[in-house]
């Protein structure tokens, strides 16, 4: 029978004080625990998901700046410990909305014709850019430098036909430079014909025309350099047929 009822003082009082408790709303033994457990794991869960987010954020204001996309949002010009407090702040659901909204924003960015364009623009100023080095044509100044994210910056603020017109520009003197160091490469090589030729007809005391054989190697080269190349490759035959007649029925050294 003790099993089944409670006499004693103190019995009695728990199972009141029990009944009472579950009565008014108090939390039972464990309940208390257990909540704080949730708590903390929500709060990592909250701490983890924001980190993310400010760092997903910090990305995308990287490529806004990059880009050019000049797409004005506070968050997106925000610091990273205001990102954090603001998702802190705020739901998950919001914040991954936030950051999809940004996102769309800054990937249109990035694949518009602008920018298609004025990357296509910086990567053939730069291969331009370093022709100039590499033949060292001396080109300097305005639209000769070595940095794409200047011509890339240069071009997203002019129109497509002025950039198109600032290409072609370079081209063209990459061009004339190249013309002119292939001209001087020829030309070099000339007068040293021209100088082997004088020596020959001297040696064997060949009759010559002074004006075709002289021992003045900058004469010419410079005067190969006036001239085109087949003017001055014409020069050249014409004095191998000198040194071929003078060696005509005698041995030439």
């Amino acid at each position: 029978m003790s099993r089944l009822f409670c006499r004693s003082a103190l019995c009695l009082t728990s199972l009141f004080l029990f009944s009472f408790s579950a009565h008014a709303g108090f939390p039972r033994p464990g309940s208390v625990n257990r909540q704080t457990l949730k708590d903390k794991a929500d709060a990592a869960k909250k701490k983890s998901h924001c980190n993310q987010y400010v760092s997903a954020m910090t990305k995308l204001q990287k490529e806004n700046k990059q880009y050019i996309c000049k797409i004005n949002l506070t968050n997106l010009k925000a610091s990273a410990s205001a990102l954090r407090g603001w998702c802190l702040r705020t739901t998950i659901d919001k914040s991954n909305w936030d950051l999809r909204k940004h996102r769309s924003l800054v990937e249109r960015c990035k694949v518009s014709p602008r920018v298609k364009h004025c990357q296509a623009y910086a990567f053939k100023s730069l291969i331009q850019v370093k022709t100039n080095l590499r033949l060292q044509c001396g080109y300097s100044g305005g639209g000769w430098y070595s940095s794409y994210a200047t011509h890339y910056a240069w071009c997203v603020g002019v129109s497509e036909g002025i950039s198109n017109n600032e290409a072609m520009i370079r081209g063209k003197a990459i061009d004339k430079c190249k013309e002119t160091k292939e001209k001087d490469t020829y030309c070099k090589q000339y007068a040293n014909n021209a100088i082997s030729a004088y020596k020959f007809v001297v040696r064997n005391q060949c009759k010559a025309s002074p004006s075709l054989f002289h021992g003045d190697y900058e004469a010419h080269y410079k005067w190969c350099l006036s001239v085109s190349k087949g003017r001055a490759a014409g020069t050249t035959y014409a004095r191998g047929l000198t040194a071929q007649s003078c060696c005509y029925g005698k041995k030439c050294s």
